[in-house]
């Protein structure tokens, strides 16, 4: 089973862009493990599923499209950081751009820390070896994104309402909250 690990962080200038990785002796590549920073201890805790050498490194990932002057420039950066966003390559993010049901729930597995699965087929708008499949199984299995029971539309943008959605399914995980235990809001359109 996993044995949870913490490891102090020292240094650095940013604690919010620092990570676990592990050294894949077969690549000699570090890889991205995540982990879960305690600011007030300094300090960063992970679930170690093999055995491996492990190191915290801050990384600083940015973006020729979100300078520093964009009101974005600092989440964008973390969330780069800590590998939970991607650009549409190594060095453009496309910040205006919409997003996909497909890149949202990519997005909200990450920011989870769920790893992605095989796919098993459950919606027919979604083609095993499409680049967001694992991470629409993973996320359909978390119950975070459901469909429609038979389709995902991995390729619509996603509205307002169904990101309220999802992100609420992933405040249950993290909060133990119920959707029944919300009321009626202030807005016009509430239904």
């Amino acid at each position: 089973s996993p044995v949870k690990m913490t490891f102090n962080i020292k240094g650095g200038k940013d604690i919010r862009k620092a990570g676990v990785y592990y050294l894949n002796e077969k690549t000699n590549q570090w890889e991205y493990v995540g982990g879960k920073i305690d600011k007030g201890t300094n300090t960063i805790t992970f679930e170690a599923k093999h055995f491996s050498t492990y190191g915290v490194f801050e990384y600083n990932k940015e973006f020729k499209d979100v300078t520093k002057d964009n009101w974005a420039y600092d989440v964008v950066n973390v969330l780069a950081s800590r590998h939970i966003i991607k650009g549409v390559d190594s060095e453009t993010f496309v910040p205006n751009a919409k997003i996909t049901r497909a890149e949202f729930a990519a997005l909200m597995i990450r920011a989870l820390g769920i790893e992605e699965e095989p796919y098993k087929g459950e919606f027919n708008d979604v083609r095993e070896g499409a680049w967001y499949a694992n991470a629409i199984e993973a996320a359909y299995k978390a119950g975070i994104m459901l469909g429609d029971g038979k389709n995902m539309r991995p390729d619509d943008p996603i509205t307002r309402e169904e990101m309220t959605a999802v992100i609420m399914r992933v405040y249950g995980k993290l909060a133990e909250y119920k959707e029944d235990s919300i009321g009626n809001t202030t807005f016009s359109d509430n239904n």
